[in-house]
């Protein structure tokens, strides 16, 4: 919608009042920057008090989101003061091509990392093959089977395996050490079926 309004007034630039437009984008402005500092200071708070270093899709949107409107603030402005001095009233019309640009732009990582989640896609193989390589230097595993791992959420994985155990190891034993090797290697929701091999 915005575009196309954009696109309609970039042909026949209409005429525009400033008068508090300028006063009302830098005040925008300046809340957007301070939405940053805080968003950026508990941010990173949290990670120095055991945070996880990871930020979940819903801070990232709002960060992002925050972040287009800084930068459409200055947009405005621009705009704003290219009016209002030089007369320039297609400045409108490029001001909001641009903000309608920043919107798309921070919302494509989003929607690929959701569509990621929601369709179950599977991570990064290199990294899971490995991992599953070294399950058969444990003590007590022969091999696996039936694998299945997804993205849970956009740091987490969530999987299933079947381990083959030794006979002379304790299955339990076993499935719980298993269970730990891939929890630390960021498999956060994990079943693991023992038998004997």
């Amino acid at each position: 919608m915005v575009l196309s309004e954009a696109m309609e007034r970039l042909m026949e630039p209409p005429a525009i009042n400033t008068d508090r437009l300028l006063f009302v984008s830098v005040a925008g402005f300046i809340v957007n920057l301070i939405g940053i500092a805080t968003f950026t200071h508990n941010h990173s708070h949290s990670h120095s008090h055991g945070g996880h270093g990871h930020t979940n899709a819903n801070m990232q949107g709002v960060f992002l989101h925050v972040l287009a409107d800084t930068l459409g603030s200055v947009g405005v402005i621009i705009s704003s003061i290219l009016v209002e001095q030089l007369g320039w009233l297609v400045a409108d019309a490029v001001c909001s091509v641009f903000i309608a640009s920043m919107i798309i732009i921070s919302v494509i990582p989003l929607l690929k990392e959701s569509a990621h989640i929601l369709l179950l896609a599977t991570p990064d193989p290199e990294e899971l093959n490995a991992s599953l390589e070294k399950l058969r230097m444990l003590d007590g595993v022969l091999g696996y089977s039936n694998t299945h791992f997804w993205l849970l959420s956009s740091h987490g994985v969530a999987g299933t395996l079947h381990v083959q155990v030794a006979p002379s190891a304790n299955q339990q034993k076993v499935v719980t050490m298993v269970t730990s090797f891939l929890k630390e290697r960021g498999v956060t929701n994990l079943t693991v079926q023992g038998g004997e091999g």
